[in-house]
């Protein structure tokens, strides 16, 4: 994410703060009345081919992936710095994993060797985790 990546702190923070505001929004959504073309929206949601997500979702679905993405959301983004962290294997597995990342659409290439996640999957991807701990 380079220099400009906020501090790991402040991106902890914003995530609690959209998880209250989710479920803020799920209470309203409970206690009101639909909004005209909001049925069409659901049904159309319930109805498309769920199984078209499997590659994206389990793409999450590796602990040595997840801890790649972890690193990358706090400040690090050279391959020469994952490698360095324990527990990550080699090069070639790391790469290996970071395609899998990339073709999923949870990260993107900035330049030989570096990597990030792209800003609109930045929340998308801390909702996912932080609703997996439940």
């Amino acid at each position: 994410m380079g220099d400009s990546a906020p501090p790991w702190d402040a991106l902890v923070g914003q995530v609690a703060e959209v998880s209250r505001r989710l479920s803020e929004l799920e209470e309203r959504v409970r206690s009101a009345t639909p909004e005209p073309g909001a049925e069409d929206v659901s049904i159309a949601v319930l109805s498309s081919d769920w199984s078209e997500t499997a590659d994206t979702l389990g793409a999450l679905g590796h602990p040595v992936r997840l801890r790649l993405i972890q690193a990358l959301a706090g400040g690090r983004s050279a391959v020469a710095e994952l490698v360095e962290l324990e527990g990550l294997g080699r090069t070639g597995q790391i790469y290996h994993h970071l395609r899998q990342l990339v073709s999923a659409g949870w990260l993107e290439t900035t330049g030989r060797g570096r990597y990030q996640i792209p800003p609109a999957r930045l929340v998308p991807l801390l909702v996912v985790v932080t609703e997996a701990r439940r």
